[in-house]
Formats: structure tokens, sequence, C-alpha cells
């Protein structure tokens, strides 16, 4: 999952904040702070929430699987215990191709049976992997606006997320006099007003 949540959050501006002339004067009331998003995404609470209810999901479908696949258990068996009786010499023809269609019957039986389930087991993990990105890309969202109005309340001029990277893989902002890290105030911030909704 962490591998997930790194690929969402490349989706992510690495500035939150939007910069503005400022002047000589100015200067000394001039604010700089840095929030690590993908810490403040890991340690949010629905983003929690929405990992349990994933993993209630992928534990559903392949409980279905599982009893599909004890079905095909049991078409197996059916298939190798009609395939026992080997001497046909005492056949009729019309007995032998009778024995042959229900063989053929049994087997299309089983192997329906079994791209009924592949196909079943493939859009269920593909739609609940679709929703789980649309989830979390809106909870990112959630957090962007977040800090963006927690920023202005605050009166700091630019946030950098400390969490992105550039082109050669390193933090946009290694660091800097007068950057403040807000990431553990933006989680309680959050975390708190967003619990007091629910």
């Amino acid at each position: 999952m962490k591998n997930l949540h790194t690929s969402i959050l490349f989706f992510v501006l690495s500035a939150l904040g939007m910069t503005s002339p400022v002047s000589a004067q100015e200067a000394d009331d001039f604010k700089v702070a840095g929030v690590n998003v993908q810490q403040v995404f890991q340690a949010y609470h629905r983003t929690t929430q929405t990992e349990n209810d994933v993993n209630e999901e992928r534990i559903r479908i392949q409980k279905s699987d599982r009893q599909i696949r004890s079905q095909m258990k049991l078409a197996d068996k059916q298939i190798t215990e009609f395939g026992k009786a080997r001497d046909l010499s005492g056949l009729t023809e019309e007995e032998k191709a009778a024995r042959a269609e229900t063989m053929q019957a049994l087997l299309s039986r089983r192997n329906k049976l079994n791209d009924e389930r592949v196909s079943k087991y493939e859009q269920s993990n593909n739609q609940l992997n679709q929703d789980m990105m649309t989830t979390m890309a809106g909870i990112l969202g959630s957090i962007q606006r977040f800090v963006e109005s927690y920023s202005e309340k605050s009166g700091y001029d630019v946030v950098f997320d400390l969490s992105g990277t550039s082109t050669n893989q390193t933090a946009p902002v290694i660091g800097g006099k007068g950057i403040i890290d807000i990431t553990a105030a933006v989680i309680a911030e959050l975390n708190k007003e967003t619990s007091t909704k629910e």
C-alpha cells in the first residue's frame, strides 16, 4: 500500500502555496513553511479507514473466489470418476457416443465455471482498485485544500511539500532559513476537524 501511496502523491503539486512580490519592508514578515504531504496522508484517519475498507473488500472477493473453486473441485471429481471406466468394449456405439457426449458436457461446464471465476475475480479487483484510486485522490485533494486554508489562516506566504522529489530524486526543498515544518500541526488539526464533523 505504501508504494501505491507514493505513486498517487506524484500528482500533488510540490508547492502548495503561491508566492507574491515582496517589498524590502515586508521581507521580515515573509513566512515560509513546509509540510510532508505523504506523512499527513498516511496519518490521516480517512486514509486508514479507506485502507481497512479495501482490505475487507479484498477478503470478500477472495472468499467468493474460493467458493467457486470449491464448485470446480466437485466438477473435477465428477470428471475423474466418470473417466475411470476405461473398458468400453462391452458398450454399443450409441452408448460410447453418449459417454463421450456426457464427458464433453462435464468438461464444458467445468471450463465455463473457471472462465466465469477468472472474469469475476479480475473485474472485482479492477473495480476495487479504481474505486480506491478515486477515493485516495479525493483524500489528497482534501488535504491540499486544508493545507491551503491552514496556511492562509496561519499567515504563511509559501508552503512547500517536503515529501516531493525532483527529477534527480531529491526533495525540492532540502533546507533553508526560517522554514517551519507544520506537518505535525496539520495532522493534528486535520484529524481533529474531520473527526468533529463525523
